[in-house]
């Protein structure tokens, strides 16, 4: 596991290894129904799935079970070994949670609240708080409905301007301490230099995976504390420009990014023990496919984001390409630059009467300062 933050702004937790290269194999073969297990993982289990084991390739995934078969099969005295029997065994997680938090004073627990926050989406973390302080402060009294009541509550539709950033890099790790924390520092790197634009721009991270893909992080414009004005031209393109160039610059990384314009579905999903917020909608597929596209040369949009670019950047037209939830091709950009807007020149002709009116603004501008 390894910890990735962004001077406090946002962190991730990431696990990397040959382990997640295994699974990525074993979910390629498997069928619908199936559970399949990487040779390595069956070593450990070969005392009760020998057969299995031995009569399978070792470079192949196996089947462990199905929908009407399980292959693993424990005797009697494995089965006793293995029952849980401890206080926090039927705990709810809740219940667990308060557990581990009784023997933390006031301040380990509010140190723990801070790094935790830190791995939460801002929007939930804005919600819970300001949930929070309505109740300390006895505007509201604690909620009676059900967390998933809030949830749904919460859920919404909006106008998001959605990015996705991969970043070419192989995030394999080799077991050599010094290749290994080089490889650590640049995914820091990359996790701090991201927000540190995105917090530039107010934009939200969404999220930072590391997978048998890649690395990618996907990021927000248009949530709830990210929405202005005019925001594709003066928060969301100029951020994925800023982006794009200081990943180069600074981690020595190329990178391709896609980024698109439209509704999506913005809210949490999951269950009541775990959950997440999500952001689901054609868009968010577009950008993504923007993002992984052969002809991505650095930067590929769609046509909402130049219709919400206000004439203010230059966009070179590239062959539509067909993707999910669109029933024609859609149209395809690449931002080549910002346009030089001149400054409007001065008027030479003085400011003439409003005498009154200018000496009354300019006595309250003073009592301002003041």
């Amino acid at each position: 596991g390894q910890e990735e933050e962004g001077d406090e702004l946002r962190r991730e937790f990431l696990i990397l290894g040959d382990p997640i290269d295994q699974v990525a194999r074993a979910e390629e073969i498997a069928k619908p129904g199936q559970v399949m297990i990487s040779p390595e993982a069956m070593q450990p289990l070969s005392f009760c799935c020998g057969e299995l084991y031995f009569t399978n390739p070792k470079s192949q995934p196996v089947c462990l079970a199905n929908k009407s078969t399980s292959f693993l099969v424990f005797d009697e005295i494995t089965t006793a070994a293995l029952q849980i029997d401890n206080e926090g065994a039927f705990m709810q997680p809740y219940e667990s949670l308060r557990m581990h938090c009784r023997s933390l004073n006031q301040n380990a627990l509010a140190r723990l609240h801070l790094q935790t926050a830190l791995y939460v989406h801002p929007v939930i973390r804005a919600n819970e708080l300001a949930l929070s302080q309505a109740i300390q402060a006895g505007k509201i009294s604690q909620p009676t409905e059900t967390v998933q009541g809030r949830h749904r509550a919460e859920a919404e539709l909006r106008s998001v301007f959605t990015i996705f950033i991969n970043v070419n890099m192989a995030p394999k790790v080799t077991g050599t301490p010094d290749v290994d924390a080089e490889l650590y520092q640049k995914l820091a790197d990359v996790m701090h230099i991201t927000s540190r634009e995105l917090d530039r721009y107010s934009g939200h991270l969404r999220q930072f995976i590391v997978d048998d893909k890649g690395v990618v992080l996907i990021a927000t414009f248009g949530l709830r504390g990210s929405t202005f004005p005019n925001m594709v031209s003066n928060n969301g393109l100029p951020a994925v420009f800023s982006i794009h160039r200081a990943l180069k610059q600074e981690a020595g990384v190329e990178n391709k990014i896609g980024a698109t314009f439209g509704k999506v579905y913005c809210g949490v999903v999951g269950g009541i023990h775990r959950h997440e917020f999500a952001v689901m909608g054609a868009p968010v597929n577009l950008a993504a496919r923007l993002m992984g596209s052969k002809v991505n040369n650095g930067i590929l949009v769609d046509e909402a984001v130049r219709a919400q670019a206000d004439g203010r950047f230059v966009f070179k037209s590239l062959p539509p390409v067909k993707a999910k939830g669109y029933d024609k091709p859609v149209p395809i950009l690449e931002p080549v630059d910002a346009v030089k807007v001149a400054k409007k020149k001065r008027s030479t002709f003085p400011f003439t009467g409003r005498t009154e009116e200018k000496r009354v603004i300019l006595s309250a501008a003073n009592t301002i300062l003041e």
